[in-house]
């Protein structure tokens, strides 16, 4: 069984790369996927609103599907109603994207976001590794949401790990932990409950994520943790 933690679809403007639903079923359906979290990209570029409805529709029509919903902290009015209305319909994941908004960890209004997740501590806040994990660590000690941080490279792997030490809400997704030790690692330390199998497609070539646990040294349950059975004690 395997649980995608970071997909996206919709279109991409800047990058000719083919994002599209369909293509993103193609591989979801291709690899097994039995489930995979996703966002539209329309919500993180230009239109959270529309693009959250877009995000919840799709996961109706596709029995695969768990929706990710987003705000965007530089449009100040509306963030907190597009919380409660997404949380309403039974949304459990939200995801923040200041990679591509070019917004600081400081961002006053992204600590107001925080504020109102923060009442909320069942659902789950996924940021970015660029987001700094010195600001990473302060969420997690200041809120009771469970955090999943996308885009950890091998090079990030110590402070990971002195994250996953402070802060047992503190998990990751794989797709950028590209060393043959990393995961041998994290299980040596017992913090293999905190890893998370993600893909990051279909910007990226889903067997290159998958491949990397599958061709660990991780023993057959690990890397079926890895692959699902950590993420699947997250989803409701």
């Amino acid at each position: 069984m395997i649980i995608d933690a970071n997909t996206i679809f919709g279109f991409w403007p800047r990058r000719n790369v083919d994002i599209s639903i369909e293509r993103l079923d193609e591989i979801i359906t291709g690899f097994g996927v039995s489930r995979a979290l996703t966002s539209s990209a329309r919500g993180i570029l230009y239109d959270y609103v529309g693009g959250n409805r877009e995000t919840i529709e799709m996961a109706a029509r596709y029995s695969w599907g768990i929706p990710v919903a987003t705000v965007d902290p530089r449009e100040y009015l509306g963030n907190l109603d597009e919380i409660e209305r997404v949380r309403d319909q039974g949304v459990q994941f939200i995801r923040l994207f200041p990679e591509h908004q070019k917004w600081p960890a400081d961002y006053l209004p992204f600590h107001r976001i925080m504020e109102k997740l923060g009442e909320y501590p069942e659902i789950v806040v996924m940021l970015p590794a660029v987001h700094g994990f010195a600001n990473l660590v302060d969420l997690c000690k200041r809120y009771d949401n469970r955090f999943i941080v996308t885009g950890v490279m091998f090079s990030f792997l110590g402070e990971c790990l002195e994250a996953f030490r402070f802060c047992p809400n503190f998990n990751i997704t794989i797709e950028l932990l590209n060393s043959v030790d990393a995961y041998e690692t994290c299980a040596a330390l017992g913090y293999l409950d905190r890893l998370h199998f993600g893909s990051n497609a279909p910007f990226s070539y889903f067997s290159s994520a998958y491949e990397m646990v599958t061709k660990s040294r991780l023993s057959a349950d690990d890397k079926a943790a890895v692959l699902s059975g950590n993420m699947e004690r997250l989803v409701r």
